[in-house]
């Protein structure tokens, strides 16, 4: 393996290697984290991004809730980022409502729609607010 032929004008293996990783690395920089692909200026996120903010959310409210002399009402969105710190790009667009009977979490998305997580009284329902467009199903209930 040659690592260098500047008499025939070719970049050697690790010059090609080291142009794929530049590339690489580009890529994987215009790429958002988790909330962090949206377009709008608050930085909302795109309906399937804002589905899974709001997924990771509800159980890192759940961890916030079980810490010692913890409870739903003692946490809120600091806490609940503070157990799931991928949701730091979130900040500006997913809300958390928390009390002693349960919680209601909220990720806004870039499309105007919303993707809630309810809890109240043990129960737990997850809605959306435009039903049928995707991935919000047609009855809003996902």
């Amino acid at each position: 393996m040659q690592r260098f032929r500047s008499e025939d004008g070719y970049l050697g293996y690790i010059g090609i290697i080291a142009a794929l990783v530049i590339v690489a690395i580009l890529m994987t920089s215009s790429v958002g984290l988790v909330g962090g692909s949206g377009s709008g200026a608050s930085g909302a996120a795109t309906d399937a991004a804002a589905q899974a903010e709001v997924q990771h959310a509800f159980s890192a409210l759940q961890r916030c809730a079980r810490k010692p002399g913890g409870s739903y009402a003692t946490c809120n969105l600091d806490q609940v980022i503070e157990n799931e710190p991928k949701l730091i790009p979130a900040r500006g667009h997913l809300d958390v409502v928390a009390s002693s009977g349960g919680a209601q979490l909220t990720s806004k998305s870039s499309s105007g729609n919303e993707f809630t997580i309810t809890l109240n009284a043990g129960a737990v329902t997850r809605s959306c607010v435009k039903p049928g467009v995707s991935p919000c199903p047609a009855s809003g209930r996902w």
